[in-house]
């Protein structure tokens, strides 16, 4: 083995030494390389010179709409494998290198145009996924194969040039796609001016195109691409973009700020039901960082809104009042003839929008900012509308006899019937109320019960308030015709032979009580019958006792029995349920008892004046000696004398059961009540009424109604110039929105 060793160094000595002898020596290295080289040569001699008809060949073939571009491919690869080993081969003859690479120029163009072709397939991913799907293949079988030679070449393995290597054809395929999914949302902006419509096509676009890569795109590509995962998360990075871009414009308004909190919700709930994909696997968090600011905005602009929509529901409701002429209808019947209108459904449909939304955000603070928005423009719209109703009344009242203070003009028309509308729809917003509260309740969970007891719970309670209002205007409207017809009881017409004064008065009832019954919710008709009948006794008493000059003589207690007869059976008439412990018949029998009582004393001896004085005050304990003192001189036959004496008397009498300090308000506290209800028997009566020299007349609405005026600015129901009489029939952007 040493000697070897030593023969072989010895050998290699000597060549080194031959080298510097040889002359010629890189001509006759490089001949030795041609000689090594030239079966290679001869191989691919045959495709070398048939290069130019195969790149036209080719050309033609790639140009064609229906070009197999797997058989392209196919050739164009071997040029290439062909020019690659040639390449390599040469490496180190580069005049040889260099005119290789010219000869081969326009393989490499026509590479550059498959990849071309390829770019424009994938470009149209979607559209060929539905409509030519084996298109897409292809393309992708190009790209594998173009994958799997760079990955051949990256080891090594092969004897080629690598300076083509690799061509990257997958990363060049993702990048297309993604570059036509930007392309897509940034048609979506330059296309739609309108937040809504922008996000509405954003909607389609996302949700829809999403299902066609489930559907479509997945099957056509290797699961190695993750195509879904691509096209998702890129989707969701430009819909990030374009909802922070519009939540960082200037000067929001409420529709476009609920748009994108809308949005926003409805995005993860649709890419969960619809796509399968959960909320953790789309980051960044849509609106993340502008939500709170969002919040804040949408308040105050609901808060602005919501006060603008309240003063044009009312605004309308007075207008339809107000403009209202005599050849027009009344207002609207609902199935069971009640007179309505749209003021109820649109208040609740708007609040219980605002509170859904705001619901579902799921933000505690946000709902309870919502809700108590709500709770105080509801209140303010019930102020308003109060004063709203006042206003017309006065209207009504003032110009019923055709007089103006406010240049002549007509009272309203079909005040009557809109008033009746105004308690049917208090009795219907209150009850859209209760299954507003109930409603929520159940959706919101525990966590916001108290919220919403807090904010609405009141306020609904309070349309019972505005009822009671419209309906004591009903009773006045009733009376009101009533007043002369009161003025003649007790006096000349209402003795005289066939007199007809309690007639007129029943007709009257029955007339307005008809109408009334017909069109109003039976629970406020039945408070309409006990108010007319408490308005009935004192006006009644106030004729008796409550003016000078009242005539008593030996006619009146019958007289007296007859209107108690008439009056009972006529309220008596519009009881749907008239059993004992019915509110209005009993309320009917007790008031009717205190007439009863007023005929005792008045055909009473003046022996007997005292005891039946005592059982009146025994139910009503706010009669006084005053009174009595006008039914006593009433009397013709009653001397004066007698008079001072029985007067003098009950003032003794009263003085002793009240003691040294009498009760201010004995109707506060000894009033009789009922078994039943627990309630007063006979509520004041005679406290009502102050004994004067004149005729005492039923009370000036109008005046009363002066002092209850107060409207809340910031619902502007009125023109600043215009009492109500609004703008010449014209309406404003904002009373379109509402």
């Amino acid at each position: 083995i040493r000697d070897v060793r030593d023969s072989m160094a010895s050998i290699d000595s000597l060549c080194l030494e031959c080298k510097g002898l040889i002359t010629d020596y890189q001509e006759i290295q490089k001949l030795s390389v041609t000689r090594t080289n030239l079966p290679a040569t001869r191989r691919y001699l045959g495709v070398v010179f048939s290069v130019p008809e195969a790149v036209a060949e080719l050309r033609e073939l790639l140009a064609r709409d229906d070009a197999n571009l797997l058989v392209v491919h196919k050739r164009l690869s071997d040029l290439a494998r062909c020019r690659d080993e040639l390449l390599y081969q040469s490496r180190d003859l580069p005049g040889e290198n260099k005119a290789l690479e010219v000869y081969f120029r326009d393989v490499e163009d026509m590479t550059q145009k498959l990849g071309d072709k390829l770019w424009f397939v994938f470009g149209k991913t979607l559209q060929l996924a539905v409509e030519n799907p084996a298109r897409l293949v292809t393309a992708l079988r190009i790209v594998e194969r173009e994958e799997r030679m760079d990955e051949l070449a990256a080891t090594g393995a092969v004897r080629i040039d690598m300076s083509r290597r690799p061509k990257g054809y997958k990363a060049k395929c993702v990048n297309v796609i993604t570059r036509s999914i930007d392309r897509r949302f940034q048609d979506l902006r330059d296309h739609s001016n309108q937040m809504e419509a922008m996000l509405e096509n954003a909607t389609e676009v996302i949700f829809d195109e999403l299902l066609m890569v489930q559907e479509h795109v997945m099957p056509c590509f290797p699961a190695s691409y993750d195509i879904f995962e691509l096209y998702f998360q890129r989707f969701h990075t430009r819909t990030f973009h374009i909802l922070d871009d519009l939540a960082s414009l200037h000067e929001l308004a409420t529709q476009e700020v609920l748009l994108l909190i809308t949005f926003s919700r409805n995005y993860y709930v649709y890419m969960r039901k619809k796509l399968g994909v959960l909320k953790d696997e789309l980051k960044p968090d849509l609106l993340e960082g502008r939500v709170e600011a969002l919040h804040a905005t949408y308040v105050s602009a609901l808060a602005s809104k919501m006060a603008q929509w309240c003063g044009n529901i009312i605004r309308a409701e007075i207008d339809e009042w107000a403009r209202t002429t005599s050849n027009d209808n009344p207002p609207e019947t609902d199935a069971e003839g009640r007179y309505i209108t749209s003021l109820p459904v649109i208040l609740f449909k708007m609040l219980d929008q605002q509170i859904t939304v705001a619901s579902e955000v799921n933000n505690i603070t946000f709902v309870s900012e919502v809700l108590r928005v709500c709770g105080a423009l509801l209140s303010g719209f019930l102020d308003a509308w109060e004063s709203a109703i006042n206003m017309l009344a006065r209207r009504y009242f003032d110009e019923g006899g055709g007089g103006s203070e406010e240049g002549g003009a007509e009272p309203p028309p079909f005040f009557v019937e809109y008033l009746m509308s105004v308690v049917n729809n208090c009795h219907k917003a209150k009850e859209y109320g209760e299954q507003l509260v109930v409603r929520l309740e159940q959706e919101l969970g525990p966590k916001y019960t108290d919220l919403v007891h807090d904010h609405l719970d009141d306020n609904i309670l309070n349309f019972v308030s505005i009822a009671t209002v419209a309906y004591r205007y009903l009773v006045d409207v009733c009376f009101g015709d009533l007043e002369p017809a009161f003025g003649d009881v007790f006096q000349k017409r209402w003795y005289a032979p066939g007199n007809n004064v309690m007639g007129t008065i029943i007709l009257t009832f029955a007339d307005y009580f008809q109408d009334y019954q017909a069109h109003m919710h039976h629970a406020y008709f039945s408070k309409v019958l006990q108010e007319s009948i408490d308005r009935f006794v004192v006006l009644y008493v106030r004729a008796l006792v409550g003016r000078r000059g009242t005539i008593i003589h030996q006619d009146c207690a019958p007289r007296m029995r007859q209107d108690e007869e008439a009056m009972r059976g006529c309220f008596e008439d519009f009881v749907t349920n008239p059993s004992p412990e019915n509110k209005v018949m009993l309320q009917i029998d007790n008031r009717m008892k205190i007439i009863h009582q007023l005929q005792e004393v008045v055909c009473s001896s003046t022996d007997m004046f005292m005891v039946h004085f005592s059982a009146l005050r025994g139910m009503c304990p706010d009669v006084g000696v005053e009174h009595m003192e006008v039914i006593l001189r009433g009397r013709g036959d009653v001397k004066r004398g007698a008079v001072n004496d029985t007067m003098r008397d009950m003032q003794e009498a009263v003085e002793r059961s009240e003691g040294p300090n009498p009760n201010p308000n004995p109707a506060a506290s000894a009033l009789q009540r009922s078994s039943l209800t627990g309630r007063p028997l006979y509520g004041p009566i005679f406290g009502k009424i102050e004994v004067r020299g004149a005729k005492v007349s039923i009370e000036n609405t109008a005046a009363t109604l002066a002092q209850k005026l107060t409207f809340k600015s910031n619902f502007n129901i009125f023109d600043s110039e215009g009492g109500g009489g609004g703008n010449d029939g014209q309406t404003d952007e904002s009373e379109s929105e509402s």
